[in-house]
């Protein structure tokens, strides 16, 4: 390799650097906006420490609550005794057997596994509700 390919590759790393802070940055706005959103205590979204189907739908998850203005009741429920217990009574090891998985207090509905926004939008609306 070349002294100006040498070159134009550290140019070419500095600028994805440059944009990777970038995002680094957008990401910790819209959590700190999220974090700010009002809790909804009717939409639990149960989750693993470090699981990577969990990991894979939390982009998601994000733009839901984004969306709706408001926070899903997130349970984490590997390291947590009393959020399993939550998740064993709505009946999340029966219809989805790990997690993610997704339980709408009001409409009895759930959601199992990485899904879509568009899924995710779907199971947390509340049929017959004034959607304010």
């Amino acid at each position: 390799m070349n002294t100006e390919d040498r070159a134009k590759i550290g140019v070419l790393r500095a600028e994805i650097d440059v944009l990777k802070a970038a995002q680094l940055e957008k990401e910790k706005q819209v959590t700190g906006l999220i974090e700010k959103a009002p809790l909804d205590e009717n939409l639990l979204f149960f989750y693993g420490k470090g699981c990577s189907f969990t990991t894979k739908v939390e982009p998601s998850v994000a733009e839901l609550e984004i969306s709706m203005g408001k926070r899903l009741n997130k349970l984490e429920t590997w390291y947590d005794a009393e959020n399993q217990k939550q998740y064993e009574a709505v009946g999340g090891p029966d219809s989805c057997g790990g997690v993610p998985f997704f339980y709408n207090k009001t409409t009895k509905e759930s959601v199992c596994g990485a899904r879509s926004l568009d899924m995710l939008k779907a199971w947390a609306a509340v049929k017959g509700a004034d959607k304010k």
